[in-house]
């Protein structure tokens, strides 16, 4: 990894938004977060995008939260 990562806190009422882009067979993926974020990315991508988010959301949905 070149630099850094920063970590963003994305919220409830953050923007989450997805627009295709078939002539170049890519995905826009707009987090309208303070600073928004837009990464564009082609179907592979965005299934690896996917398949990394549901095994954490899996992760978390095994966990038991106390409260």
């Amino acid at each position: 990894m070149p630099g850094r990562p920063t970590r963003l806190l994305i919220v409830d009422r953050t923007g989450i938004e997805t627009r295709v882009w078939p002539q170049f067979k890519t995905i826009d993926l707009l987090i309208d977060c303070r600073a928004p974020i837009l990464y564009t990315m082609s179907r592979r991508n965005l299934l690896r995008l996917n398949e990394s988010v549901s095994a954490a959301v899996a992760e978390l949905d095994g966990q038991e939260f106390g409260g």
